[in-house]
C-alpha cells in the first residue's frame, strides 16, 4: 500500500468518526468539537461536555439506535462508582452496552449503604486525627 492510499484510508476513517460524533451530539444535545480528543487521537477518547468518552461507546450508542439519555445516565452510574470506590479499583463496573441490557452491579439500596459507610470512615479517620492532636502527635 502506498502512501496516498494510506491517507486516503485514513481520511475515510476519520471523516465516519466525525460523522458518528456528530450524530451522538445531535442525538444528545451536545456540541461536538473535533479538537477534544485525548492525544490528538481521532478515534480514541474524544472530551464532550465535561464526559471522556471512547469512540466504541459513541459507535454502539448509534448503531444500537439507543434511546437518547441513556448515555448520560450510564456514565453517571459508572461516575458514582468510581466516586465511591475512591481510586481503590474494590468496585465492579458495568461496561455500556451490558448495561443497556440491564447489568447493574449495584442498586441504589447498595449505593445508599457504600455512601454511608463511606462517611462512617471518613468520620472515624477525622476523629482518629482529632485524637493524634490532642495527643502530641503529628497528622
Amino acid at each position: 500500500m502506498n502512501k496516498a492510499q494510506q491517507t486516503l484510508i485514513r481520511q475515510r476513517y476519520e471523516d465516519a468518526v466525525h460523522e458518528y460524533c456528530i450524530a451522538f451530539c445531535t442525538k444528545q444535545g451536545y456540541a461536538y468539537d473535533p479538537d477534544e480528543w485525548v492525544g490528538e487521537d481521532i478515534g480514541g477518547v474524544v472530551m464532550i461536555g465535561d464526559m471522556y468518552i471512547d469512540f466504541a461507546n459513541i459507535r454502539y450508542d448509534i448503531d444500537h439506535d439507543v434511546e437518547p439519555g441513556k448515555f448520560v445516565q450510564w456514565y453517571d452510574y459508572t461516575l458514582e462508582i468510581a466516586m465511591l470506590d475512591n481510586g481503590r479499583g474494590d468496585m465492579r463496573q458495568v461496561n455500556y452496552k451490558h448495561w443497556l441490557m440491564g447489568a447493574r452491579p449495584y442498586s441504589e439500596e447498595d449505593f445508599e449503604k457504600i455512601r454511608e459507610a463511606k462517611k462512617r470512615v471518613e468520620e472515624s479517620e477525622k476523629a482518629l486525627l482529632e485524637i493524634i492532636k490532642r495527643q502530641g502527635g503529628k497528622e
